[in-house]
């Protein structure tokens, strides 16, 4: 499974977009950065392209698996994320919800 980094260009444009992180838990152990980037549309634009990031930590447990990720996007896109708290991906009900900063 693939747990680096899926990492979007956050470059400041002449529009400053404030960014926000969510927290995804209960997530299949089978789920990518890819599978997370694809359902929520986190590439769909240009605009989505270069302010989004995923990343899905990995474990230096060997066996041990991560079924957490983090979402950074511009917040009025976070804002309707966590709207789909409790989405089935993979056939696991997912929590979202802001991060804790």
């Amino acid at each position: 499974m693939n747990k680096g980094n899926a990492q979007c260009n956050q470059e400041k444009t002449q529009f400053d977009v404030k960014l926000q992180t969510l927290h995804l838990r209960n997530l299949s152990t089978d789920v990518t950065e890819q599978d997370i980037i694809n359902f929520f549309g986190l590439k769909s634009t240009k605009h989505l392209e270069k302010k989004c990031q995923v990343q899905m930590p990995s474990s230096n447990i060997p066996g041990e698996e991560i079924s957490f990720a983090f979402i950074t996007a511009p917040s009025h896109v976070t804002n309707e994320l966590v709207k789909l708290n409790g989405v089935n991906i993979k056939g696991k009900n997912i929590i979202i919800e802001k991060a804790q900063t």
